[in-house]
């Protein structure tokens, strides 16, 4: 019976915490663990997108098969993430001496 609940728990909790295409590691049965982007979710499994070098590879993944899975963060995404901070500090910057600049130009 347990076997018959967990597919389907896993399915649930795949469908509500990761959406297409976010970084998942997953840890199979035979203790095996594959990182890779999440792809199609199907009643029986899921896709898993794997990258090793220049060569993108998709594996089908059966629920059966998996133990755990949780999302992960990427490296592309902590690129991303400081990207948006470092523009986001230039930004202020450039507000802040906007305002200096008008203030200093209206005093005269």
């Amino acid at each position: 019976m347990s076997t018959c609940r967990r597919p389907r728990a896993l399915r649930r909790s795949l469908s509500r915490r990761a959406r297409y295409g976010a970084m998942i590691e997953v840890r199979l049965m035979n203790k095996q663990k594959v990182r890779g982007r999440l792809g199609e979710i199907t009643h029986e499994g899921f896709s898993l997108q794997t990258a090793q070098g220049t060569t993108v590879e998709t594996q089908k993944i059966a629920f059966t098969d998996v133990k755990s899975l949780k999302q992960v963060q990427g490296a592309g995404t902590k690129a991303g993430h400081g990207l948006v901070y470092t523009l986001a500090g230039i930004g202020v910057l450039a507000l802040v001496l906007t305002i200096v600049a008008v203030s200093m130009a209206g005093s005269d």
